[in-house]
């Protein structure tokens, strides 16, 4: 069998495009009378040839990873290994590209260290304490940088599908930079510990700078939109934050350091998840209301959470002193007897503001220190209905930072006439 073989490279792969002949390796042009004279026959003489092949394929794999472009690297790396699958050296050159090319959404770490093994198994006996400490040498020199690339692809632009990229793709890396710590017997805490920071100082900055403006706008009163995307985004932090933690393998000084650094942002960040909340104007007392505030359950979570936390920091530093979050009272979680209180509350109070044969007067109470829950309204509007035949409108809204208060407004309606607040 006759082929065409590339004079540059040793390529075999040139076909005929828009009038001249390719290489489609090194991109190297043909004319149709250069194209004759490299006419080769492809038979097992050609083996020594090939073998040629792969020293010009390593010379530009070289060449190609010295020049920072990875993907041309690893594609010549292929082509001698096609031919001489042993070649330690392309095994080698192949990790390291491989590791270089930071994809989130493909991560290819634990095959850079399959490659990393293969260059091992495949060297001469003289030569593999060499290759294994060029390996370490530049697993260091990628972990080194590794973190703040992931750091910058995040911070442009935070959005959760970002964020769970990176959840996922940094807790797969981690396990592949340990198996291959203990396959090179090497410690690469301190490598680790940098992406942990790196990633820490990146959420940090896209949470203050994008996530938490987006949160408060202008005025410092979100609606329902952007109180349900902080919600969810805060906690995407955190697991972010999580994540990085794990990264921190050491028991060193700054290992702890670190760990509590992080351990605080955590805090920060759960705490302003804990108190957030949404605004509705009211056009009946012309003032801002909270309106959605975290559920009973998604509170709870958040509690623990927060607990968890201060208990780490603790374990860390004995002198450190656990905060206690303030209980926020929450009818959901209160028992029925504190339900029935409340409904025989209102009850009796807006029976003791009606002058009898004279219908309902015109009355507005408010009633301080409750919090009301969907449920509760709708059995106090329903009680208050069935007393009045229907007769009465209602509003309840929260009315402060915790959600600890809220008011009670009632505007009842005489003689088809509604009375304003």
């Amino acid at each position: 069998m006759k082929a065409w073989k590339c004079e540059m490279c040793g390529s075999i792969d040139i076909k005929y495009r828009e009038g001249s002949y390719i290489c489609e390796y090194c991109g190297a042009k043909y004319t149709a009378n250069q194209i004759k004279k490299m006419l080769v026959e492809l038979t097992g003489e050609v083996t020594v040839k090939n073998m040629g092949n792969v020293e010009n394929y390593m010379k530009l794999a070289k060449n190609a990873k010295e020049s920072n472009n990875y993907k041309v690297a690893e594609d010549y790396c292929d082509r001698a290994l096609e031919i001489d699958a042993d070649n330690y050296e392309a095994w080698l050159i192949k990790a390291g590209a491989i590791g270089w090319r930071l994809d989130l959404s493909k991560p290819r770490f634990l095959e850079a260290v399959k490659c990393f093994k293969k260059a091992v198994d495949n060297a001469p006996a003289d030569k593999k304490e060499e290759v294994i400490g060029q390996e370490i040498d530049e697993m260091k020199e990628i972990l080194e940088g590794y973190g703040k690339p992931i750091g910058e692809y995040y911070k442009s632009y935070p959005a959760d599908y970002k964020a769970k990229d990176i959840i996922k793709s940094l807790s797969k890396i981690k396990d592949n930079i340990l198996e291959f710590a203990n396959f090179v017997k090497t410690d690469f805490s301190e490598y680790m510990r940098q992406i942990a920071v790196d990633m820490d100082e990146a959420v940090m900055e896209a949470y203050h700078n994008n996530i938490l403006k987006k949160y408060e706008g202008d005025d410092g009163r979100p609606g329902n939109y952007q109180f349900d995307n902080f919600i969810e985004m805060a906690l995407l932090q955190v697991q972010i934050e999580d994540v990085a933690l794990t990264y921190i393998i050491g028991n060193s000084e700054e290992d702890k350091n670190a760990k509590i650094r992080i351990y605080n942002n955590e805090i920060e960040i759960l705490t302003k998840r804990l108190n957030a909340c949404s605004w509705w104007w009211s056009s009946s007392s012309s003032s801002w209301r909270k309106d959605q505030v975290l559920s009973s359950e998604d509170r709870k979570k958040n509690e623990t959470m927060l607990e968890e936390r201060y208990l780490k920091i603790k374990e860390l530093d004995p002198n450190y002193v656990v905060k206690k979050q303030p209980r926020q009272w929450n009818i959901q979680e209160s028992n029925v007897g504190c339900l029935t209180f409340i409904i025989v509350f209102i009850i009796v109070l807006v029976l003791a503001n009606a002058s009898p044969g004279k219908g309902i007067r015109e009355q507005y109470k408010g009633v301080d220190n409750i919090m009301l829950t969907s449920e509760l309204k709708d059995s106090v509007i329903a009680t208050a209905q069935a007393i009045y035949d229907k007769d009465v409108f209602e509003s309840v809204e929260s009315d402060s930072e915790t959600g600890i208060n809220a008011k009670i407004n009632y505007t009842f309606k005489d003689r088809g006439k509604t009375v304003a607040e």
